[in-house]
Parts: C-alpha cells; structure tokens; sequence
C-alpha cells in the first residue's frame, strides 16, 4: 500500500480473532510514512526500536520497504528463538555484522532450513539481498507452510515448521 511503517515489532503486531479465523494487524503507525513522501527525520535522528532496525537505517540511512522487511525478520526470528538476533550486541554495532543464523528456541527441535534461510534473507545486511516487499517475504513464507502441509519443500526435515508459524499462515488462508 506503499507506507513504510518503521517501527515493526512483536508490540505492534495485534491477534484479531473474527469466528475461527486469527488474523495478525499491524498496528501503531505513528512513524510511519508514505513511500513517496521524502525524508521525514532531521539528520542525525532515527527513529524507530533498535532491537528491529535494519542496519542501513542504524547507519542513518532513510527507512525503506526493505527495512521494514528485516524489522519483520527479526520479528520472526524472535517469535522462533525467543530472542533478538544480536541480543548480546551494543546496538551501535549491528550494522556492521550479518545476523547470526537461526537457532532453536528453548524445548525446540532445529527450525527447517528453508525456514531458516527466508529468515536469514529477510534479515541480509544489505538491503539488496533482502526480499523487496513485506508482499514477497510473506509470499515466501505462505509457500513454505503450503509446501510443509503437502509434505513438499520442509518434508526432509528433522523438525516440523514452528507450530506459531503454520497457525498464521493457516489464518491468513482462512482469511482469503
């Protein structure tokens, strides 16, 4: 819908329930600007949550679609491993490093790998190498819980896809 909202997090992120069907919203756009619409920051200021800022914005470069793609990444990530990615780093120097890979969570077997690398793309260090929308990430995603259900694409795997994931993603079908 062409809006970078630049500040996506677990806090923002609300459970609808409509019947049977659960439904993510993003919610709290109180940053959040429209694409064609210039910088809106003075220099030297970001703004936004550290914990989920890509590094090129931590660097002090404008917010993008991409951006809010590695904020969702890492929102990901966290709902996957229980923790940031670069829990143990001073915010400063993130953007500097590739996000680490993408472990367990505490009692969980290994995420799958291919859930493991869309994580990992979406979390890229340049911004190039991430997927270009939130549409594309959460297409690669649909896909990959599509193809767990059919036992294509996760079926060789030790571990079955995080179970937050597939109930999502089968809302989100529901939904549609």
């Amino acid at each position: 819908i062409g809006v970078i909202h630049r500040d996506i997090k677990p806090a923002n992120i609300l459970l609808a329930q409509d019947g049977k069907v659960r439904r993510a919203k993003l919610a709290d756009f109180g940053i959040a600007k429209a694409a064609a619409i210039g910088k809106l920051t003075a220099t030297g200021f970001i703004v936004g949550t550290p914990d989920y800022m890509a590094p090129e914005v931590l660097a002090g470069e404008p917010a993008s679609a991409r951006s809010d793609v590695y904020a969702m990444g890492t929102t990901l990530y966290e709902l996957i491993a229980g923790q940031v990615p670069f829990v143990d780093l001073p915010v400063l120097t993130r953007f500097e490093r590739e996000a680490p890979g993408l472990v367990a969570g505490p009692g969980q077997g290994p995420p799958p790998s291919a859930l493991r690398e869309a994580v990992a793309r979406s979390l890229a260090r340049s911004a190039r190498d991430r997927f270009e929308s939130a549409e594309a990430f959460r297409e690669e995603l649909t896909q990959l819980v599509r193809g767990a259900r059919s036992g294509r694409a996760l079926a060789n795997e030790t571990a079955p896809a995080p179970a937050a994931l597939l109930k999502s993603a089968s809302a989100h079908e529901h939904a549609e």
